[in-house]
């Protein structure tokens, strides 16, 4: 399946064939909410958590630790394992890469100490599995521009998942 890398005005156009209600879903949601410019893994988890998921996704709110939450990963034997995060698109913060893992230079933006690359390849060893990223690129303007910016991705891409959970 091709990757996808979407400008914020074309969410509406993301490919989220990947996420099936009938299969174990992890979104491993990571982020600082203290850096402004880290917060779209965070905000994602608290948006994604109020939607009516299929009692086989897991969305875990991992902060800048999300090496913490391995054991809890590993536990809910995911099929499909998400990571979402901030992560350096060199175009300052207008764009949402979709790509499995294996196709991702580590791009993310850093504020956690363990490579997302190393952290999927533990959770491989332990369960193979199917694994993405999902990302904002990271903003260095505004961040009331930011701010919209991001609510609207995160916005978008849950009523996406939403509507594909009818």
């Amino acid at each position: 399946m091709p990757w996808s890398s979407r400008t914020v005005f074309e969410v509406d156009c993301v490919d989220l064939g990947f996420l099936d209600p009938g299969k174990r879903t992890c979104f491993l949601c990571i982020g600082n909410p203290l850096i402004e410019r880290d917060v779209f893994g965070v905000l994602f988890a608290d948006e994604l958590s109020k939607l009516r998921l299929p009692e086989t996704w897991l969305v875990l709110s991992c902060e800048t630790v999300p090496e913490n939450f391995i054991g809890k990963v590993i536990k809910f034997e995911p099929d499909v394992v998400v990571f979402v995060d901030t992560y350096d698109d060199g175009q300052n913060g207008s764009s949402l890469l979709i790509s499995p893992m294996e196709s991702v230079h580590d791009k993310s933006f850093g504020t956690h100490k363990t490579s997302l690359h190393q952290l999927n390849e533990f959770i491989q060893n332990f369960r193979p599995t199917t694994s993405w990223f999902l990302g904002q690129g990271v903003h260095d303007g505004s961040e009331e521009v930011y701010n919209v910016q991001i609510s609207a991705i995160i916005e978008q891409l849950c009523a996406i998942i939403d509507q594909n959970m009818l």
